[in-house]
């Protein structure tokens, strides 16, 4: 997709509002985790680094294009993530996790944690951004 097509999709995208196995370092990726025991988004060392370390996450979604949209600062809302882990951004939200498991109608009933690394990194109005493909 070109840059502009990727600019008009965060502009289409809803924000993820929600209540309240490990990505490879070398390799940029984003793990769902949905199990009982725990339920967490994490990023790879080396996506989180792109997107500049940030202390909190933003989430969007484009439903039509099935992509899951990250970045520090996405829209003006006012949700934001807390990142748990300073190496890998690890955000432990079960309401998010269930959010995304539901939107992309993820399947965990024979896994708990699934890697994905259809990624495209953008940097618009300063702000590098992830668009994970489903």
């Amino acid at each position: 997709m070109e840059k502009s097509k990727y600019l008009t999709m965060l502009k289409t995208a809803t924000a993820v509002k929600t209540n309240s196995k490990k990505g490879g370092t070398e390799v940029i990726s984003v793990s769902i985790t949905n199990h009982v025991n725990g339920k967490r988004l994490t990023l790879s060392k080396a996506l989180y680094s792109c997107l500049g370390q940030p202390k909190t996450l933003q989430f969007a979604v484009n439903s039509n294009e099935k992509v899951l949209i990250i970045g520090e600062k996405l829209m003006d809302e006012e949700v934001s993530y807390r990142v748990s882990n300073k190496t890998r951004g690890i955000v432990y939200n079960a309401s998010l996790v269930e959010f995304v498991t539901e939107e992309f109608n993820l399947d965990f009933s024979e896994v708990s944690s699934m890697t994905f690394r259809n990624i495209t990194l953008e940097k618009l109005d300063d702000v590098n951004i992830a668009f994970v493909q489903f």
